[in-house]
């Protein structure tokens, strides 16, 4: 009898357990990654073979080739002794790396679709869909690797590959880099890798340094008082984007954390927002919320579809974080010297400026962290109500009131 979803998801890492005739699933002790073997009689013993499959279902299916093969008295492992590709030894790092994403892809943090981590896995590897609607986004992916044996994989194929990344875009190719070495972790877990051998993409040294001259980019961001400005103009608009736009600028948060919103994270009565699992540094974040921006969710609410905050009819369920980039391109000109993320650095500026905040608070809005580990470890509360006091005259600022400092000063 096979195994229930609720079962194979309660296997403990590091563990197996009998799906049914011989096909054993197992999770990684490191990475929590399924992987499938087939165990049968053979000539009075009981060898295995690995099942190359990226999900339960085919590896079930591939299970049942197997089983096939030994009822017809063939072993199943003499084919992959010579090189065939569902053997653990010749699978393709493509092959591999696909499979990788999808076990991995449960576990990622939401957003949207356009920013998650498994798009982000599979555009910088397999390259952008030629069908993507997002053409400064397209990448060409890593097409010299997909095809190389994985415990064959070398550090110079690597260093091959990325070459034309590195030398246009060298955080991005650092990420892959990054990306890649994960993947071949989880292999090496799952003995698909040579344990005595070092990771090749491991080691940030045996990849080109990066430039010196290397500009540092921030997000564009406007004034705090062409921010005010702006604001009429906003609420003039009646539309998901426009009115996300307005959220994410009352609340500092990114565009991203901002469009997934559920309405399951928030509670209007003690005018609070809990982000879980989906802030940058996947901790759980408490937002406060001013009266315009609870103004703003009690409209909101009056006409859910669904459990996001600003629904839409996409696959994704709520508007792309695109939309408020051409939202505010639509409102403030297209020569607007600013993007929706860049808010939260006119936040922190109007916080320091204005309020004469201290810095520490202002990090402490964007739920950045402060200090070292030493003061993190003394400083755990999160500062909820002083929070409040600068979101508040944050909000009363935006309306066109005159602000007074709040002077607030920590002593780390």
């Amino acid at each position: 009898m096979t195994l229930s979803a609720k079962e194979i998801e309660a296997i403990p890492p590091g563990k197996s357990k009998h799906d049914g005739d011989g096909l054993w699933i197992t999770r990684s002790a490191k990475r929590g990654t399924l992987s499938f073997t087939y165990r049968f009689s053979w000539q009075g013993k009981r060898p295995e073979v690995g099942i190359d499959a990226s999900t339960v279902k085919e590896a079930r299916i591939n299970h049942k080739a197997l089983v096939a093969e030994v009822a017809a008295g063939k072993d199943p492992r003499a084919g992959r002794r010579k090189g065939s590709l569902s053997s653990p030894g010749s699978i393709s790092f493509g092959e591999y790396a696909r499979r990788y994403i999808v076990n991995q892809s449960s576990g990622w943090k939401e957003t949207d679709e356009t920013n998650s981590s498994r798009t982000q896995y599979l555009n910088s590897i397999f390259g952008t869909p030629k069908d993507n609607v997002y053409a400064h986004r397209k990448q060409p992916g890593l097409p010299s690797l997909l095809n190389i044996p994985l415990s064959a994989i070398t550090t110079d194929d690597i260093r091959k590959a990325l070459a034309p990344v590195y030398e246009d875009k060298w955080d991005a190719a650092n990420r892959t880099r990054v990306r890649i070495a994960a993947i071949i972790n989880a292999a090496i877990d799952e003995e698909l890798f040579p344990a005595d051998r070092r990771n090749p993409a491991g080691s940030k040294k045996l990849f080109p340094a990066k430039p010196k001259d290397l500009e540092v980019r921030h997000f564009p961001s406007l004034p705090y008082a062409e921010t005010r400005e702006l604001i009429p103009e906003i609420r003039e608009r009646d539309f998901q984007s426009a009115i996300a736009l307005e959220l994410a600028i009352l609340t500092g948060l990114r565009p991203t954390e901002t469009i997934g919103a559920r309405w399951s994270e928030i509670d209007l009565d003690s005018c609070v927002w809990t982000l879980k699992q989906r802030m940058k540094n996947n901790k759980v974040f408490r937002v406060p919320l001013s009266r315009r921006a609870v103004q703003i969710l009690r409209s909101q609410k009056e006409v859910q579809t669904n459990d996001f905050v600003f629904p839409s009819y996409g696959k994704n369920g709520h508007v792309r974080r695109e939309q408020m980039n051409k939202t505010l391109k639509r409102i403030g000109g297209h020569d607007i010297e600013g993007v929706v993320h860049g808010f939260r650095s006119t936040l922190v500026t109007f916080g320091t400026e204005v309020l004469k905040v201290d810095e520490a608070l202002m990090d402490r809005c964007l739920s950045h962290k402060v200090g070292d580990d030493t003061t993190r470890a003394y400083l755990r509360n999160d500062m909820l109500e002083l929070r409040r006091e600068v979101m508040d005259a944050w909000c009363d600022y935006l309306d066109g009131k005159d602000v007074a400092p709040l002077r607030v000063v920590l002593k780390l």
